[in-house]
């Protein structure tokens, strides 16, 4: 990109015109043509001041000198001492005139994806060359053959590929596994978020429709429940099948197994009784229950061969669900004949039936 600047002295520009106007014309000579035709310059003024000429069509000079009212238009009027006398003081060198010049066709860029020109100032200009996209394209200044490569990455099935600018598809980039889909060129979750609610961890949650926990929708307190994505407090009252894994276990007086049998449990704010009918009489244990936390102590005799054995048993469990809890049965043994026999702790589960 060219700026030209040009810096006229007035004297200078003074003394051209006056060869301007005495020398012949290059059609006469055959020499070269004196200007550019349709160019301009400028030119001096008999009146004062600076007046612009524009080049003939055929090169052999110029135009009269276009001046401001009051200055003389045509050189030829000059008086013959100031014509003839081209070092005639017309002017101070401080006199000066600058021009810039906006050369012409000066470089080419590319401009919606055609070649332009454009001039020595930066202003576009006519088409050079019309690229007719997308069977070509503008590259550095030229219509380039062919589309451009990898301009977008667009969706395949669930993978993602190269695509050149003309809509073909080019190199792989990667494939979307797991709960991702490919959307728009890019790898993006496929699950849609909180979809539905359900229990998770005693918590009402969030889940999306790939069935992945989010975040907690409600969270249950130490005495509910979260049954059916809701929190509740359950009624514990009821009959609960009682078992023991395992349920044998060896002791002083030998081989000892749990005896199966059903809880009558009754609760009455924090107060617990429950009631194992499966003895005569009925064995009765009575406690409270803390949030989900049932402890219960009770005692009885058994006659093992003629032997008393006393049982003072204490229950520790927490239900896990509304129907079912889990804990530890410890049984103290003890006989007037043999004294302590020792304890056993059953691992215990009740079922609500």
């Amino acid at each position: 990109m060219v700026i030209t600047r040009i810096r006229f002295w007035l004297w200078i520009v003074a003394f051209g015109l006056g060869v301007c106007a005495c020398g012949g014309t290059s059609s006469d000579s055959g020499a070269a043509p004196l200007c550019i035709p349709g160019t301009t310059a400028l030119c001096n003024c008999l009146g004062g001041g600076v007046g612009v000429q524009v080049c003939r069509d055929d090169g052999d000079g110029y135009e009269k000198c276009g001046c401001e009212p009051g200055g003389t238009e045509d050189m030829n009027e000059m008086p013959e001492d100031v014509s003839q006398e081209p070092n005639q003081d017309l002017g101070t060198p401080d006199e000066q005139v600058d021009v810039i010049v906006c050369v012409p066709k000066d470089f080419k860029l590319c401009f919606e994806d055609d070649v332009y020109w454009y001039d020595s100032c930066g202003q576009r200009g006519d088409v050079a060359e019309d690229c007719k996209p997308p069977q070509t394209s503008c590259q550095n200044a030229v219509c380039a053959p062919g589309c451009v490569p990898n301009v977008a990455q667009r969706c395949v099935g669930n993978d993602i590929y190269w695509h050149d600018s003309c809509g073909n598809q080019g190199a792989f980039v990667a494939a979307c596994t797991g709960n991702t889909a490919c959307v728009g060129g890019q790898c993006a979750s496929a699950c849609i978020p909180h979809q539905e609610k359900q229990c998770h961890e005693g918590n009402v949650y969030w889940f999306d429709s790939c069935g992945q926990p989010e975040s907690v929708a409600d969270g249950c307190t130490d005495e509910q429940f979260c049954a059916n994505a809701t929190c509740v407090k359950p009624f514990y009252d009821g009959k609960y099948w009682v078992t023991a894994d395992p349920d044998k276990k060896i002791t002083a007086l030998g081989s000892v197994t749990f005896v199966a049998s059903f809880f009558d449990l009754e609760v009455d704010g924090t107060n617990v009784v429950a009631t194992d009918n499966s003895y005569t009489p009925a064995i009765v244990y009575s406690g409270t229950i803390d949030g989900k936390t049932m402890k219960l102590a009770g005692e009885y005799s058994q006659d093992a061969g003629g032997i008393i054995v006393k049982h003072k048993t204490t229950i520790t469990v927490v239900f896990k669900e509304p129907s079912v809890f889990e804990g530890v049965l410890l049984e103290i043994l003890d006989t007037e004949e043999l004294g302590p026999l020792g304890q056993i702790v059953w691992d215990i589960t009740g079922k609500k039936q």
